[in-house]
């Protein structure tokens, strides 16, 4: 079969135009381009350039600690959570397992494992630290920087709700300088920052309290809170699941580590501010030996 002139081409300027002679024996003729194969590759092309979308892929909120900058990384230890929530559905030990892969995993900082500092407790037959002085015995064992201690306050897994209280008590010496990073800190700050929580009641009037503290409870339907979970997820959730960012609304496990990285995140704001403080006053800081 001959197909003849009837045929629509194009020319390599892009004008239609008609292909005077029978194109199967003599194409292509004067560069004529018959529509008849154009056409295949016009759709064939739009289908590529659908596929070349944008990259979805976006880097996620990072925590950035306190001491960055410094010339080396101080180490954290967490003492597992104590449970005062009042129910027994928390695994505080799963959570305090999240607390120290969110510390690891920021930058500036490392955290040892919970099974080490676990270790070290029962090496010195310490079921709980009771005291400032047992902490600072654990720190020395563990060559820790800092210990987190702290409790689980709240805890709901349908809303979802989950309230922690973390302490940090520096070993004497240590966590005295901050970074270099730049940080926006707002002058009352510096007079006003508050120590929510004493692990050990009144120690704090003895002179004998946290370096820093946070109190924090997270409720899942609080609108606020969510718009919070959706930054996070971003980086973090897989843009063609059915659930995207509300992944970290349905799975407890993926709320907590929510909830750890918005308070460690915290720990690490009061941590900059008393710094800049103990720097502006010219106090040796929460680390002075002379505590």
């Amino acid at each position: 079969m001959e197909l003849g002139c009837w045929a629509i081409g194009y020319g390599k300027s892009g004008k239609q135009i008609d292909c005077p002679l029978p194109f199967w024996d003599n194409w292509p003729h004067a560069g004529c381009w018959p529509g008849i194969f154009l056409a295949p590759l016009l759709i064939l092309a739009a289908l590529i350039g659908g596929c070349a979308a944008k990259d979805p892929l976006s880097p996620p909120q990072q925590l950035i600690s306190p001491y960055a900058s410094t010339p080396a990384e101080p180490i954290w230890a967490v003492v597992p959570l104590r449970n005062e929530s009042g129910t027994s559905a928390a695994n505080v030990l799963a959570l305090s397992d999240t607390l120290v892969a969110t510390i690891t995993q920021s930058r500036g900082l490392r955290a040892l494992p919970l099974n080490r500092t676990l270790d070290a407790m029962a090496s010195l037959e310490m079921a709980h630290p009771q005291t400032p002085a047992d902490l600072e015995r654990l720190a020395r064992v563990l060559g820790a920087d800092g210990i987190i201690v702290g409790s689980l306050t709240a805890y709901d897994p349908y809303e979802p709700i989950v309230g922690v209280a973390l302490a940090l008590y520096a070993r004497p010496g240590a966590l005295l300088h901050a970074g270099t990073a730049a940080l926006d800190i707002n002058p009352r700050q510096l007079r006003e920052q508050p120590t929510d929580y004493d692990y050990f009641g009144q120690q704090q009037a003895l002179g004998q309290g946290p370096a820093s503290s946070v109190v924090l409870v997270l409720d899942g339907r609080d609108h606020d809170v969510r718009m919070r979970v959706r930054r996070y997820a971003q980086g973090r959730s897989d843009h063609v699941s059915s659930l995207g960012w509300e992944r970290y609304l349905r799975s407890m496990p993926e709320y907590e580590r929510f909830v750890t990285f918005e308070v460690i995140g915290l720990l690490f704001q009061r941590e900059w501010v008393r710094l800049a403080r103990d720097q502006a006053s010219g106090s040796p800081g929460a680390g002075s030996s002379g505590r």
